[in-house]
C-alpha cells in the first residue's frame, strides 16, 4: 500500500468482508463461510450484488475471488470487443471481460470508476468489469422457475444476459438476476481465445 493518500488497488474478498462487518458491526460474516451442510438451500447462500446499467444482478459469493477496482489492463490483437485484455493479478495473468459488451448491452469501452470481480470455476479464472458493486446480500429465495416468465422471447435478441441466469429473487418492486458463473465461464464464446 502507497503512502500519502494512494488507494490500494485490490482488496481480497476476505479482508473486504472482514472489513464491512467491522464497519457494519453486524457479526454477519461467519469466520470461514463454509456451508455448514451440504443440504443448505439454494436461497441461503450469500451473493455478490452488481449493477449493469439500471439491471441489478448477482453472482454467488462462493464463485468470486476478488473485487477490486477496475486493474491496469493490456490490450492484445485480434480479440472481440468485450475481452479488454489481460491483467496482472497477484502474480497470475487472467483475462478481463466488460461483462456488458459481452452480453450485447452496450459497446465495448471502459469508464472511470468502473469495478471488477474476478470469478473462477473448476477450469478458469475471469474478471469481470462491471459498473457498481452494491455489496453482499444473503437472499431467502431465489426462484429458479421464472426467468421464462420475466423476460419474452421478443426480448432474447437486446437480453441475451438472460441465458446465463438461473434464477431470479424478487426484492419488492424489483427482481435481482443470479448468474450461472459456471454456465458463463464454460460458454463457447468465453473459451473462444483460451490457451491451451
Amino acid at each position: 500500500m502507497k503512502k500519502n493518500g494512494a488507494e490500494k488497488k485490490f482488496i481480497p474478498l476476505d479482508e473486504l468482508l472482514e472489513r464491512t462487518d467491522r464497519e457494519l458491526g453486524s457479526g454477519y460474516f461467519p469466520e470461514k463461510s463454509e456451508p455448514e451442510s451440504a443440504e443448505e438451500l439454494p436461497g441461503s447462500a450469500p451473493c455478490i450484488r452488481f449493477v449493469l446499467d439500471d439491471i441489478l444482478m448477482a453472482v454467488p459469493l462462493s464463485t468470486a475471488l476478488e473485487i477490486g477496482r477496475q486493474p491496469r489492463i493490456t490490450q492484445l490483437p485480434n480479440l472481440p470487443g468485450w475481452m479488454l485484455g489481460v491483467s496482472n493479478i497477484r502474480g497470475e495473468i487472467i483475462s478481463i471481460v466488460d461483462l456488458k459488451a459481452f452480453f450485447g448491452m452496450a459497446p465495448p469501452g471502459l469508464k472511470r470508476n468502473q469495478r471488477f470481480i474476478i470469478l473462477h470455476n473448476a477450469e478458469m479464472k475471469t474478471g469481470i468489469v462491471v459498473d457498481r458493486i452494491i455489496g453482499i446480500y444473503t437472499p431467502e429465495r431465489i426462484d429458479t422457475g421464472t426467468r421464462s416468465q420475466l423476460y419474452r422471447a421478443a426480448d432474447a435478441g437486446k437480453m441475451a444476459w438472460t441465458a446465463y441466469v438461473s434464477g431470479v429473487v424478487s426484492l419488492g418492486d424489483t427482481v435481482m438476476s443470479i448468474l450461472d458463473t459456471d454456465k458463463l465461464l464454460s460458454c463457447p464464446r468465453m473459451n473462444a481465445f483460451r490457451g491451451e
